[in-house]
Formats: structure tokens, sequence, C-alpha cells
């Protein structure tokens, strides 16, 4: 008998922070993939985003293999941020190997701007830019303890982008007073001969 599909699809639409949508995060110095969080629009759509989540997982626990210990919290995707404050975690994975060759294939996340045409590579989105995430929540249990749902990230429609700059690309964004630069290379005052 085949395996039921357990995921369901949501689209997130908030307030990104922390996106790695143009090359993989790192931890501990290794590529973990894909990875964006998003800040709902409001509190009431965030608590019931966790509520329907918590559904999935009730609904798909009976059909997965192993039994959870319900005094645990179940984790559903939800980091705290000190910014943004709660926000859902959405990640991928940047490589998979292909099942019949054999070989590693490197993934690339779509990622659209507001008019559905791809980002151009290289453009990071900065905390703060208004998106639109297509997640597929998949349910999950490692163990009794650990277990709950986790966004799996599909495609990032960008409406509003802050691009990051990586905190500062000046020393004015620093807060340094600079000296405004002569117009040509030579010395102000005459040189004798």
């Amino acid at each position: 008998m085949a395996k039921q599909k357990l995921g369901k699809d949501f689209m997130l639409s908030g307030t990104a922070c922390w996106a790695h949508t143009d090359s993989p995060e790192t931890y501990e110095g290794n590529e973990i993939g894909y990875s964006i969080m998003v800040k709902l629009e409001s509190d009431e759509k965030t608590e019931a985003f966790k509520n329907a989540l918590e559904e999935l997982f009730n609904e798909a626990e009976a059909q997965l293999d192993k039994k959870v210990n319900r005094k645990v919290p179940i984790n559903l995707a939800v980091k705290e941020d000190k910014e943004y404050g709660e926000c859902f975690k959405a990640k991928t994975k940047h490589e998979f190997k292909d099942k019949t060759t054999g070989e590693i294939v490197k993934r690339t996340l779509r990622v659209f701007d507001k008019y559905g045409e791809p980002l151009p590579k290289g453009t990071k989105i900065g905390n703060g830019s208004k998106v639109k995430v297509k997640v597929t929540a998949d349910p999950y249990i490692m163990s009794s303890k650990n277990y709950g749902i986790t966004l799996r990230l599909n495609a990032v429609l960008v409406e509003e982008l802050k691009e990051y700059t990586g905190g500062g690309s000046t020393a004015e964004d620093f807060g340094f007073e600079v000296a405004q630069k002569p117009d040509n290379d030579f010395d102000d005052e005459a040189v004798e001969w």
C-alpha cells in the first residue's frame, strides 16, 4: 500500500527576516540549505496558523509510525527573533542526490519579484522585505519528545524588496564622519621649482 502524503501547502504573507534564498545558510561551516523566516501580518494570523499546523499534526499522527509524549510541546517551526518576535522558519535542501545517477545535484530556489519575474541572481532579501512564501507543512516524529511540523520552502515572491547590504556598506552607515574627497588628485598648493 502506498504511503499517503501527509503534507499540506500554505501561503505565508508577511515580513522577511534572515533570508538565505540566494545562497545556502551555513551552520558551523557546513551548508545546510535555503531558508527564510517570516513574521506574519498580525498576531491573530500567527495564532491561527499555529492552530492550523497543530491540527494538521493531530490528523497525521495516527498515520505516523511512532507515538508522542504530549507533555513535551510540539515544534511548529516557530523561531523567536529579537526585532520581529515570533516568526515561522521555512527551509529546503540546496542539493539532492539523483536516484538514477547517484550524483549530487545543486538546486536553485525559485524567487520572484512582485511581477512574477525571477529576481536577478545574487539579489539578497533583507530584513523588512514584504514577501509571500509558498511552503509545504510536513508532520514528523523523530522520537516521542522530538515531533512537530517542518515547513518546506517551495518558492518566494518579493512584494517589496529591502535589499540586504551586510549591515552597512559605507563609513557613514557605521557612524563615521568622513572628509570630502578632492575633485582632483593634485595638491591645491602650487609647487615651486
